[in-house]
Parts: C-alpha cells; sequence; structure tokens
C-alpha cells in the first residue's frame, strides 16, 4: 500500500498538478480574451506557451532538494 510518506509526496503532487491545471486553464482563458481584443496570433501562441511554461518550471523547482522555494 504504501508508507504515509509515500501517500503525503503522491499527494503533494496531485495537488501541485491540480493547482497548475486550474492556472493554465485560467490563463488560457485569460489570455484568448486578451489576444482576442488585441487581434494578434502570433502573440496569443507566445504568451499561451510561455507563461504556464514558466509557472510550471517554477512550481516544480524547488522539489528536487525537498523545498518549495
Amino acid at each position: 500500500m504504501g508508507t504515509s510518506t509515500e501517500k503525503s509526496r503522491r499527494y503533494s503532487l496531485a495537488t501541485r498538478a491540480l493547482t497548475l491545471f486550474a492556472f493554465v486553464a485560467a490563463l488560457a482563458l485569460v489570455f484568448r480574451e486578451l489576444i482576442y481584443w488585441l487581434g494578434g496570433d502570433v502573440l496569443a501562441s507566445i504568451m499561451i506557451v510561455l507563461i504556464p511554461l514558466l509557472f510550471f518550471v517554477r512550481l516544480f523547482a524547488g522539489s528536487r532538494d525537498g523545498t518549495n522555494a
């Protein structure tokens, strides 16, 4: 079944994944409306890819050494 530490890690990873999904979905909606308003398809492509990627890197950056800084 697994130890409580393993369960805690899985819960933490699931929580982070759900947070990331919610953040990316919200950003996609906001940027879609913003880009629609501005009328720029190239800018939309860049922003929708880069912003969530940067957040993903930041979210999981501290997980290697056990910190979340």
